[in-house]
């Protein structure tokens, strides 16, 4: 009993540090609405079968990094298709912005 407290409590501790890592290593980006809107149909114009489907490019912060993604309106298309679409959009906002990488 005693040791599954203490690990708890360890537990516990870890993930407070990894929420404040997380949180405190990587600030957010702020992703331009107007920069994300001129990726998409940059993206779409390559893969017009997405049209209408993808509502923004988001940026959520890792502990390095961003990890870079197409928010679906409605459930996320499957198949290599979406990932290059996905792609084209992230790689057109990034160079609309100037991010480099």
């Amino acid at each position: 009993m005693f040791l599954r407290r203490r690990r708890a409590a360890t537990v516990m501790r870890h993930a407070a540090i990894g929420r404040w890592l997380y949180h405190e290593q990587m600030p957010p980006l702020e992703i331009d609405p107007h920069l994300s809107d001129l990726a998409l149909a940059e993206a779409v114009q390559k893969y017009p079968r997405f049209a209408g489907r993808a509502s923004r490019v988001l940026a959520r912060p890792l502990l390095r990094g961003f990890a870079w993604q197409v928010e679906w309106a409605g459930e996320a298309p499957a198949g290599q298709e979406a990932w290059e679409f996905q792609n084209a959009a992230i790689r057109a906002y990034k160079r609309l912005a100037n991010i480099a990488g």
